[in-house]
This record gives structure tokens, sequence and C-alpha cells, in this order.
């Protein structure tokens, strides 16, 4: 019968100025799971670690989490979720599965935030989002911004002075 042996590497002991580092071999067939209570066993040669985004969360699998624009982190329930959004990104739809999918810099309908849109003002064909800041892509025909002020849209007919 074939035995399975894995390795776990607790963290270093300090005794009197000195540095010990201790290894702990275990038996699959003697400890069941062949890791201590928290830990699971990732990598070829197994070895044992605790649920993390690096060595997945869930009790089940050691696939690293992988978050999109995104700082991965642990929910209490073994699930990868959104810790923070990288700057510039936006998680506008809640789900994890695509990560902070919109760049908030650039995005019209996602401006700055999730929650702010940049909306035509008067005579404005078209909107735009600049580092996160709305402004003025293009004017209607005939319209023209001639004082560079977004707020009031493009506030002219007929060419600037």
């Amino acid at each position: 019968m074939r035995r399975s042996r894995m390795r776990w590497f607790p963290p270093l002991l300090v005794l009197s100025g000195l540095v010990w580092s201790c290894s702990l071999t275990l038996d699959a067939e003697e400890t069941g799971a062949g890791c201590p209570e928290g830990f699971k066993a990732c990598g070829e040669p197994a070895h044992c670690e605790r649920p993390s985004p690096e060595n997945g969360c869930g009790a089940d699998n050691c696939i690293p989490c992988g978050v999109r624009n995104a700082e991965p982190i642990c929910s209490e329930s073994g699930e990868c979720i959104i810790g923070g959004c990288n700057p510039g990104y936006g998680d506008c739809n809640e789900n994890v599965s695509d990560g902070c999918e919109v760049n908030v810099y650039e995005s019209v309908d996602h401006c700055e935030s999730c929650d702010k849109l940049c909306e035509p003002e008067e005579h404005v064909a078209e909107p735009l989002c600049a580092r996160g800041q709305c402004g003025i892509y293009r004017c209607e025909p005939g319209w023209y911004d001639c004082d560079g002020n977004a707020s009031n849209g493009c506030e002219r007919e007929g060419a600037c002075d």
C-alpha cells in the first residue's frame, strides 16, 4: 500500500537569539486529510497551505484567485471576492467574475465612480469622461463651447469670437 507524505513548514522559532526552523512530515493515511485543521494540501509535491488568495480561498482547491483590476481577498465562506479595486477602476456590476470591469477615468456611464453619469449639458451632442471628469466631446451642429466650461454645455450658437 502506497502512503503519501506531505510536509508542513510552521513559522520559525526564535530561542535565545537562535533561529530554529521546524518541519513536520504528515502521513495522509494517519491524519485523514493530511494537513492540520485550517490547512489544505497544495502543489506538487504536496505541501500544507492555509487558504489565501494566492493558494485559493476554498478548502477544495488551490487555484489562485484571479480578479481583474482588483486586490482579491477570501470571504468567510471561502470564496474569492474583491477586497478593493485598483486605482481608476470600479466594480460597477458587483460581479466578482469580471473583477473591477470599468475604467472610471474614461467611462461616461461611470465617470469617477460607478454611480456618476456624464449627462449631456445643453446642446452637447456627446459628453466625455477624461481623468474622471465629465466634459464635452462634441457639440450639436452649429453650437460651440466657447468658454471651455463643460458645466454650461455648448453655450454659443455660431462661431466663437
